[in-house]
């Protein structure tokens, strides 16, 4: 992969199309990949299943992808 390909930049760009500014986006994932677009944008879920150097750098943790985690972390954070 071109070096300008990265996570971060991916949703950057999205959030440019959709004219969303990253400091209201939120990203979720599990891998080392992740933790730079965790950076870029405002909040950051590391999901259950991730190692724990990358839930380290994420502003939440949630439950196993398996078990619903995503789910319930936005629940918790909106508190819906």
């Amino acid at each position: 992969m071109p070096k300008n390909v990265t996570k971060s930049n991916g949703i950057i760009t999205v959030c440019k199309d959709l004219k969303i500014n990253p400091g209201e986006a939120i990203a979720a994932g599990d891998s080392e990949m992740d933790i730079d677009m965790f950076r870029a944008v405002k909040g950051s879920i590391a999901m259950g299943n991730a190692p724990e150097y990358v839930k380290k750098e994420a502003l939440y943790t949630a439950d196993n992808c398996n078990k619903g985690g995503l789910s319930k972390a936005l629940n918790k954070i909106f508190e819906i």
